[in-house]
C-alpha cells in the first residue's frame, strides 16, 4: 500500500504450497529465470520466478523466495502470457500477479497481491541457483537419530475430508513417554514449520525426543500431504485438527495418555488453548510467542513496528488509522460479507482513495481481507476468557527481540490473565526473535540470514519444564 495499512498476524508474507500447473502462452519464448523484489513493511523481499515452456507453448512455473526459504519451490497454479500480458495465481494463498511486458525495458511491470498489493517487476536473470543456495543450518539432525521416527496419517472426525499427515518421533525404550504436539503459526505450513530456509519444528522435535519426550508434528490441513482446505478455515477449525492429533496419540501404547500436551508457535499458541477448551485429554500448554492480549491490539503494535521499519511516519499512521480501525471493527462485527463490502465501498470513496494513494486493486484486497473467515475469527480472539476456562500447567515464552509479537505487553497480558493460575510459568528470553533465534535487532530480514534455527537454551527450557512435571520420577 502507498500508506501502511498492514496485517502481520503470521510469520511470513510468502508461504509455500504445492499445486498443479496449467497454462497458456503466446509465441514468444518466456522460459527461463526472472528476478524481482517486493518492498514490504518487513523490508525488501527478493523473489525468483522460473518459467518452463513446452514445445506447444504451454507454460508452467514456480517461484522461489531465497530470503525466506532458500531452494524451496512455490509452484504456480496457473500462468499465462498473452499479448505480453502476464497473469499467474496461487489460489490457496489468495495470491496473484498481473503485469505487462515492457519491450524497451525488457521486463514485466505489474502488481503482486496477497492481502496487500505491491508493485513487482520481473526481469530476466541467470542467478537462480546461486540466489537459492541453501545456507548452513548446523542444527538439522542427521541419521542415525538414536530414536524412532515414523511417518503417520490420522483423520479428523470433526471435519469432512481432512486427513492429517505427520511424523511421530519416539524415544528409545518401552515408555510410556510424555508427548508434545507441535502446532505451527499462521498460514499453511508443513510439519517442520519450514520457513525462511529454516525447519524449527524439525529441530525442536529432535531435541525433545532426545530428552525422552514423544513428539507429533503434522502438515497443516490442505498442505503437504494433508488433505482438506486451508483457505476458509479458522483457528477454531485448526483446533479440531490438533484434537485429532491428541486422539491419535491416545491410540499409541508408547505414549503416556495422562501426559499429552500442545506446543503452539505464534497463532499455534492461540490454537492450542482453543483445543484444550474442548479436550480433557490435553495435560499442558506451551506458548511460543502465543497471544496474551486481544488480537486487534497485537495487530496494531505489529502495524506500527512494520511502518516505522519501512520508513513511515506518525503522520502516515494517523492518516491510515481510520481505515485500519474500520477494517478491524467491520471484520469483528456480525455483518454479513455483502454488508461489509458495502460499508467498505462507502468508506473507501474516490476522495479517500485518492488522498491515501490507493487504487482499485488495493481497495478490493482490503475488502477481501475484511471478509476473510480466518481473519474475522482472528480479530475477535481474546485470550482472557479462554484461559479462564483452562486449569492446566502453562509455559509461555517470548523473545525480547520479537518483531511480530512484542514480548513485554504480550507477557504482561498473560501475567494478568494467569495471575491466579496454579501453575503458570512466564519467561522473556533475552536476545531472541520471533523464531527463537539469537538476533541483533529481531527484524524479519534477519531470519534467513541467521544460521541458528532454534536457540538451544530455549529448547532446554521447554524440555526441562515438561520433564519436571511429566517425566519419570
Amino acid at each position: 500500500m502507498k500508506r501502511i495499512i498492514t496485517y502481520i498476524p503470521t510469520l511470513v508474507f510468502i508461504l509455500l504450497l504445492g499445486f498443479s500447473n496449467q497454462a497458456r502462452a503466446d509465441d514468444t519464448d518466456w522460459s527461463g529465470s526472472w528476478s524481482g523484489a517486493l518492498n514490504t513493511p518487513g523490508g525488501s523481499l527478493p523473489l525468483i520466478l522460473v518459467i518452463d515452456q513446452s514445445p506447444e507453448g504451454a507454460l508452467s512455473a514456480h517461484m522461489e523466495s531465497p530470503a525466506q526459504a532458500p531452494g524451496q519451490h512455490i509452484p504456480i497454479a496457473e500462468i499465462t502470457v498473452i499479448d505480453g500480458h502476464m497473469n499467474f495465481s496461487i489460489p490457496a494463498l489468495g495470491a496473484s500477479y498481473v503485469g505487462q511486458w515492457d519491450g524497451s525495458e525488457e521486463h514485466f511491470s505489474g502488481q503482486f497481491t496477497q492481502g496487500m498489493t505491491f508493485d513487482l517487476v520481473w526481469a530476466r536473470s541467470s542467478e537462480t541457483e546461486a540466489a537459492a543456495a541453501l545456507p548452513v543450518r548446523p542444527q538439522y539432525p542427521t541419521e542415525p537419530f538414536g530414536y524412532v521416527s515414523e511417518d503417520i496419517i490420522f483423520d479428523n472426525s470433526q471435519a469432512d475430508g481432512v486427513t492429517l499427515a505427520g511424523t511421530l518421533t519416539l524415544p528409545q525404550g518401552e515408555g510410556p513417554f510424555p508427548a508434545a504436539i507441535l502446532i505451527s503459526g499462521s498460514g499453511p505450513q508443513d510439519r517442520n514449520e519450514e520457513v525462511f530456509g529454516h525447519k524449527p519444528f524439525l529441530v525442536l522435535a529432535d531435541w525433545l525426543t532426545r530428552q525422552n519426550i514423544a513428539v507429533l508434528r503434522y502438515d497443516d490441513r490442505g498442505y503437504g500431504q494433508s488433505t482438506g482446505s486451508h483457505p476458509g478455515s479458522t483457528s477454531a477449525d485448526f483446533a479440531t485438527d490438533t484434537n485429532a492429533a491428541v486422539s491419535y496419540l491416545l491410540s499409541r501404547p508408547e505414549v503416556d495418555a495422562s501426559s499429552i500436551g500442545v506446543v503452539g508457535h505464534s497463532e499455534g499458541g492461540l490454537i492450542g488453548p482453543l483445543a484444550a477448551l474442548d479436550n480433557s485429554d490435553i495435560s499442558y500448554i506451551i506458548l511460543l510467542a502465543g497471544p496474551g492480549i486481544e488480537t486487534p491490539s497485537l495487530m496494531e503494535m505489529q502495524r506500527r513496528r512494520a511502518a516505522f521499519a519501512s520508513g513511515q511516519t506518525e503522520e502516515d499512521l494517523r492518516q491510515s488509522q481510520p481505515i485500519q480501525d474500520a477494517v478491524v471493527n467491520l471484520a469483528s462485527s456480525d455483518l454479513s460479507n455483502d454488508e461489509i463490502a458495502a460499508e467498505m465501498r462507502i468508506l473507501l470513496d474516490e476522495e479517500t482513495m485518492t488522498s491515501m494513494g490507493l487504487g482499485a486493486a488495493e481497495r478490493d484486497a482490503l475488502i477481501a481481507r475484511t471478509q476473510d473467515a480466518w481473519f474475522r475469527y482472528f480479530v475477535r480472539y481474546d485470550p482472557a476468557p479462554v484461559f479462564a476456562e483452562i486449569d492446566l500447567p502453562i509455559l509461555a515464552i517470548n523473545g525480547s527481540l520479537d518483531f511480530q509479537v512484542e514480548a513485554d505487553p504480550n507477557l504482561d497480558g498473560l501475567r494478568t490473565i494467569l495471575a491466579d493460575h496454579d501453575d503458570a510459568t512466564i519467561i522473556k528470553l533475552e536476545g531472541l526473535n520471533h523464531m527463537f533465534q539469537h538476533a541483533e535487532t529481531g527484524s524479519m530480514r534477519e531470519y534467513a540470514l541467521i544460521e541458528e534455527t532454534f536457540a538451544p537454551h530455549a529448547m532446554e527450557l521447554i524440555s526441562d519444564w515438561i520433564n519436571d512435571r511429566f517425566g519419570e520420577d
